[in-house]
Parts: C-alpha cells; structure tokens; sequence
C-alpha cells in the first residue's frame, strides 16, 4: 500500500504540463522580446483544453500601460440581435461594456493559428492597465465586463493565478 502512494504521488508530480491540457481551463506566459504574452483557454461547453477551447490572450510591451486584448468574440455575431459588431469604411467596431458603462472600440481581428480554437480569428482591442475595462477584466466576477456581440453578449474575464502574475511582472504591471 506504501508504494502505491508513493508511486500515485511521484506519477502526480511528474505530470503537471500534460494535466493543465487534460483539464478545462489552462493558462500559459512567455515573456517575448520587449515584452509578455498571457494565454487562458477555457474548454468549450465542458471540453477539455485539449479538445476544443476559447481563447483570451493579453500582450503587452514592457513599460506600456496599453495591453493587448484578443476577446472570444468573432465576426459572425455582425448584424444579429442587439451586436454592436460592424464594420464601417473597412474599419471593425465594437461596444465592450464594463460595470454596466458603454465604451465603444475599434477591432482588428487576429487569426488563431490552433485547430482547437472554436474561432479561426477572435477580436482585439486596447486597454489601458488600471482603466475600467482593465479592471472589469481582472475582477472575477460573471457579468462585469461583456463584448456586446449579440445576443447577451460575450462574458470576457481573465481568472489569474500564477501565470497571469508572470505576465503583471514581465510587463512591469503593479497593483
């Protein structure tokens, strides 16, 4: 029975990397030449990561309070139900919501360059560390800050832990 415990503990330490892709959620940092890149993907409708996932993926540049913020959100909420999604003169707006206030922002869409992803291109957008969105997108709360792409919307939140804290680091991000 000692062994069995032993061998069960030492089969759970040596595993980590591959359990963050059998899990629903898992989270990735890379600091990057000027800066850091941040990555959670969550398993869609229950999926493992490694099935099938949405992403959220941040970038920054060491000593820029502007992050990069590439949103679930992909263009075929355009034109439906209550979207703010649309595209003028070539150039693709949104309504993020935050607390409850409007704040309308220009998109560029990025591919996503994994067979896994739900979206082939997801949405993109600037916040500035320490705005509202910011906050929102950090508080972890449902409801606090929505991509108004249809419908309800689109819930968009970073969860954090010790990745996320890599990346706060690695850009120079306090608070």
């Amino acid at each position: 029975m000692r062994h069995a415990l032993i061998l069960c503990a030492l089969t759970m330490l040596a595993l980590p990397a591959q359990a963050q892709e059998q899990e629903d959620h898992a989270a990735k940092f890379a600091a990057v030449q000027g800066g850091a890149v941040y990555d959670e993907m969550d398993g869609v409708d229950g999926s493992l990561v490694s099935e099938n996932f949405i992403l959220t993926h941040l970038t920054c540049s060491k000593g820029s309070d502007k992050i990069r913020l590439l949103m679930p959100v992909g263009k075929d909420g355009a034109g439906q139900d209550e979207s703010t999604l649309v595209e003028k003169a070539g150039q693709w707006r949104i309504v993020v919501k935050a607390y409850g206030k409007s704040y309308p922002k220009d998109v560029t869409f990025k591919p996503v360059k994994d067979s896994r992803s739900l979206y082939d291109e997801q949405a993109e957008i600037t916040v500035t560390v320490g705005d509202p969105l910011w906050r929102a997108l950090l508080d972890r709360k449902d409801y606090t800050f929505w991509a108004m792409n249809g419908g309800a919307g689109t819930n968009v939140y970073i969860d954090g832990g010790a990745e996320f804290g890599k990346f706060r680091k690695a850009c120079g991000i306090k608070g």
